[in-house]
């Protein structure tokens, strides 16, 4: 059985920032992978996308490495971050999150795996 999963290329459009919806999907995918079977969480995000670093670093996530030039933008390489984090007990979901697992399977969420 896979342990990990992968999140891959998540975004919230910056008209919606700062209202809880960033914070309310990962909680939705943390949920979900939980419920899986998903003990680590998995990402890669621009190295030079300090907003993002410092959400998911807020949200339990720990640096495990780095891809240089993982990515390219307007021609520059950039290297990647690549962010891990456990998702058994030891970091429980906030308790305002307030979000239930039968709403997001409702909603058609899915956990994806490497």
């Amino acid at each position: 059985m896979a342990h990990r999963a992968t999140l891959i290329m998540v975004y919230v459009r910056s008209s919606e920032r700062g209202k809880g919806c960033s914070s309310a999907l990962l909680d939705a995918a943390v949920i979900y992978a939980r419920e899986d079977g998903i003990r680590q969480l998995e990402l890669a995000v621009s190295a030079e996308n300090g907003a993002a670093l410092q959400f998911y670093r807020r949200d339990g996530f720990q640096e495990a490495g780095r891809i240089p030039a993982g990515f390219i933008h307007d021609n520059r390489e950039i290297d990647d971050v690549v962010m891990v984090r456990r998702i058994n007990d030891e970091y429980p979901l906030r308790p305002s999150s307030g979000m239930k697992s039968s709403r997001i399977r409702k909603a058609g969420h899915k956990a994806v795996r490497p």
